[in-house]
């Protein structure tokens, strides 16, 4: 299965430090930077109001533009943790703008804001526009602005492990599982605490899982496994979503079903979790759809939906597109599942993954509706895909 939250949860962990991460070897914080850190720590554990309450204290009390503007970024990246697109990208572009006509400098304020704003700008780019060779190369010019900065190695096994999820989710598990090892080196190197490693082992899994190679990645899931007692309950929600998936993918739907329901009730109660939980609801709702249950996917497809369409977010929409596809398939409605496969839009800029299982559910449709050439010619583009 492509899990439509896997890119852009890996990415929402990225962007966010928290204090433990710091090396245990390297200097004491300053006064920003540990504010910086209380604020990300909040937004990891969800209390957005608390982070709020920070930045706008630092930003009243911001004694120059570089300070200003850093704290507008961690405005930006609230709204960013809460999916509010317009707000987040206003922010960044007011940030970026300033940027742009101020010099550059190796003053440490200016320094982090630099680092700062590349990594969001990269992150917008793979998780809310879905445009993955911008959000590589923002992650990259990060990667080259963090030398010289102090305290600089939970920028770098951030930036490492946002290109690692997104060369994965592009198709390219080789220079992921690359990126994932230089994250895993910087951190050993470093003798950083437990919990950094979470979003490292947990991106090595679904690397091996994306290979196919389900032995090791069965090593690498009970890896992060262990790591549970140090997890939020965030970080379970992303374990059983992204196991779930590596089950889904060796066809083991059951264990897949009970991964992806344990997701869901990780976010019982969690205000402002309505985007991951009508994410982890489309995993649902697939998986049903494997195990007949075919009137509990259908209601879990219309929520979703509903929700995408509020937000404006169009990826999971067109995931959802080819499960109705695939559910009228499964209640042997085969013209209806022609139309449906006929009025869907295409999209070449789509992740390889979701394209192919379009294709798949179009070549099914078409088949079972004796479009003999239709299903001939969209089996040839799944070979060549």
């Amino acid at each position: 299965m492509n899990n439509p939250t896997k890119l852009l949860l890996f990415i929402l962990s990225g962007i966010l430090l928290t204090s433990c991460n710091f090396p245990r070897r390297k200097n004491k914080l300053t006064l920003t930077e540990y504010a910086l850190q209380s604020v990300q720590d909040s937004m990891r554990q969800g209390r957005t109001g608390a982070a709020e309450r920070i930045i706008g204290k630092e930003l009243g009390e911001a004694t120059d533009s570089n300070a200003y503007y850093l704290w507008l970024c961690m405005r930006a990246k609230r709204y960013f943790t809460e999916m509010k697109a317009d707000s987040f990208l206003m922010l960044n572009n007011r940030t970026g703008d300033y940027l742009r006509r101020t010099p550059s400098s190796d003053f440490h304020t200016r320094h982090r804001l630099e680092v700062e704003w590349l990594v969001e700008r990269g992150a917008f780019y793979a998780s809310m526009a879905g445009i993955p060779d911008s959000a590589i190369f923002y992650n990259k010019k990060a990667l080259e602005r963090m030398d010289g900065l102090t305290n600089d190695i939970p920028y770098r096994i951030m930036a490492l492990t946002n290109i690692a999820d997104i060369y994965r989710q592009n198709g390219q598990p080789d220079l992921s599982a690359d990126s994932y090892m230089q994250a895993l080196n910087v951190a050993d190197s470093a003798e950083l605490h437990n919990d950094t490693y979470i979003i490292i082992y947990m991106g090595i899994s679904s690397v091996y899982t994306a290979m196919g190679d389900f032995k090791e990645s069965k090593i690498w899931w009970e890896r992060t496994k262990s790591l549970m007692p140090y997890m939020t309950r965030n970080d379970k929600f992303f374990y059983y979503n992204n196991r779930g998936n590596d089950y889904y993918q060796q066809g083991l739907y059951k264990e897949a079903r009970t991964c992806f329901e344990n997701a869901e009730t990780m976010l019982e109660g969690s205000a402002g979790a309505e985007w991951d939980i009508a994410f982890v609801r489309t995993n649902l709702a697939d998986v049903y759809i494997k195990l007949g249950m075919g009137d509990k996917a259908s209601r879990l497809i219309d929520e979703a939906e509903r929700y995408f369409r509020q937000v404006g977010f169009d990826i999971p929409l067109y995931y959802l597109e080819t499960q109705r596809i695939e559910l009228a398939l499964l209640n042997g409605d085969t013209k209806g599942a022609v139309r449906l496969a006929d009025a869907a839009v295409e999209r070449p800029d789509m992740l390889p993954e979701q394209r192919l299982m379009r294709m798949k559910a179009i070549e099914s449709a078409a088949r079972m509706n004796g479009q003999w050439e239709k299903a001939f010619n969209t089996a040839v583009g799944i070979k060549a895909l």
